[in-house]
């Protein structure tokens, strides 16, 4: 299957993320590409299978919670074309906001309503990637999501 992992990143947590979810697919032979949402356009997650999307929640705008501004704007280029392709979706967040990993429900909510369709629950990784099992969760999801393609 030929997968793209589109991600914001503001510490290079997600991106570290990113490096994970990608290195358990291509164990599964699958043929992976790796970008930060500003590299990529909206026609070319058209020609994807599978797109997985992976953001930090943060506060923007007097908002906790919201999706990265790079993420924001990409999904904001997207349109019906996409309907039918597989989404996948990861966070990084923080407990101890009120929005915990709030930037997964609206990425969701957008990609849901241009039609794409959930090929696995999202997860939610509290604080950084690095700590409390964060690298161990990543990589049991994206292991987990391998095997259902």
């Amino acid at each position: 299957m030929n997968v793209l992992i589109v991600y914001s990143t503001n510490s290079g947590s997600t991106g570290a993320a990113a490096e994970v979810v990608a290195s358990a697919l291509k164990e599964k032979a699958h043929t992976v590409t790796a970008k930060q949402a500003f590299e990529a356009t909206a026609d070319e997650l058209a020609t994807y299978d599978l797109i997985i999307f992976g953001s930090p929640s943060w506060d923007y705008k007097g908002k906790e919670g919201q999706p990265h501004e790079e993420m924001t704007k990409l999904l904001s280029q997207l349109d019906a074309s996409l309907s039918g392709k597989k989404y996948a979706l990861f966070g990084l967040g923080d407990t101890s906001y009120s929005h915990f990993c709030g930037a997964n429900e609206i990425i969701e909510s957008v990609l849901v309503t241009k039609g794409l369709v959930k090929a696995a629950d999202s997860l939610k990784i509290d604080r950084y990637y690095s700590q409390a099992g964060g690298p161990e969760k990543v990589k049991t999801w994206a292991e987990q999501l391998a095997s259902t393609l």
